[in-house]
């Protein structure tokens, strides 16, 4: 019989299949430790836990760590390869609920830049609680005791990888993007550590959007748009719908490629001009505007889309668009 007491398991198409979480205590550290299986192949994969405490205060993005050995997936009571997660006193450091989502990457090589890039192979969100506990001091960061263990790991493993030409090993630390990779002396990687993106502690207005997904954006009002973890957010067109029989409105994305892409925090404000019906109209209209980025001006034009008439129940908006999670913070 199994002995893990938290674990999250993933089916085949990358939706949660089954979970259980135990009792989590507040200012508990270095004791709760989450694994996560999956159906699917996860080798040459990486896995990735996010928080929000019931306070608000986000934790992550972090990398889980694969275990070197399968375990017991408590589900199945089988065997399987799997990743795990050590909770830190930040995390658990407020009662009430605690937001967990887990995301699985797989690495591919873009068939336009031959550049290697990842993508979200499976996300899954739970809920669990923190109970009261009485509090406790200096709690440790999960993020850095989950990034230590995964670079502990790898020095564990650096004398696996021989360079053949002087019979010596030898490592060095390179920055790539966001992540720190460790390379041989032949610049050969190794392997790669991904370092969360830091989260803002003090809001610079009035959060009203976290999540994944689409989020409509009104014009002439000025926001932050922050990236959380790997992910880019996308400025598009949408069109809005108002059913005239039940008022109720729907939101369709118009625009594949982006306006713009967001990697990092950035205010922004945006207008949209008015639609130039086709001429002869067949129910697409030309789409331009203006967005400032920063304090930096600049101009767009998608061209023509098609919206099957525009009337006061149906016109073009703007919105944020990723497959990641981001946040939105109001100024004004």
């Amino acid at each position: 019989m199994s002995e893990i007491l938290n674990y999250v398991y993933f089916n085949e198409r990358g939706r949660i299949k089954k979970y259980m979480i135990a009792d989590l205590f507040q200012g508990s550290k270095n004791v709760d430790k989450v694994y996560i299986f999956a159906d699917f192949n996860i080798s040459g994969q990486e896995c990735t836990i996010m928080f929000r405490r019931a306070d608000g205060m986000l934790v992550g993005e972090v990398d889980a760590l694969p275990e070197a050995e399968p375990k017991i997936n408590p589900a199945t009571e089988t065997t399987m390869p799997c990743f795990s997660y050590l909770l830190g006193g930040d995390v658990l450091g407020a009662v009430g609920s605690l937001e967990m989502t887990v995301r699985f990457y797989e690495i591919f090589v873009d068939p336009v830049t031959g550049l290697p890039d990842d993508r979200v192979r499976a996300t899954g969100m739970l809920t669990t609680t923190v109970y009261e506990a009485v509090p406790t001091y200096g709690a440790q960061s999960t993020v850095i005791l989950n990034l230590n263990r995964k670079i502990n790991t790898v020095a564990e493993n650096l004398t696996t990888y021989i360079d053949e030409a002087d019979g010596k090993f030898g490592a060095k630390l390179a920055v790539d993007g966001n992540d720190i990779v460790l390379q041989n002396e032949a610049d050969m990687e190794l392997s790669r550590v991904r370092v969360p993106t830091v989260i803002l502690t003090e809001q610079p207005g009035d959060l009203i959007f976290f999540g994944t997904g689409d989020f409509i954006i009104g014009a002439h009002r000025k926001y932050v748009i922050v990236p959380v973890g790997s992910s880019s957010v996308g400025l598009h067109v949408y069109e809005r719908n108002e059913s005239g029989e039940t008022g109720e409105v729907s939101y369709t994305k118009k625009t594949t490629n982006p306006v713009w892409s967001f990697t990092t925090n950035q205010l922004l404000e945006t207008r949209l001009d008015e639609p130039i019906p086709s001429s002869p109209f067949d129910g697409t209209y030309y789409i331009s505007g203006e967005y400032w980025r920063n304090g930096v001006y600049d101009t767009f034009e998608v061209g023509y889309l098609h919206f099957g008439g525009i009337s006061q129940y149906s016109y073009p908006v703007l919105g944020l668009h990723s497959v990641g999670y981001y946040q939105v913070y109001l100024l004004e």
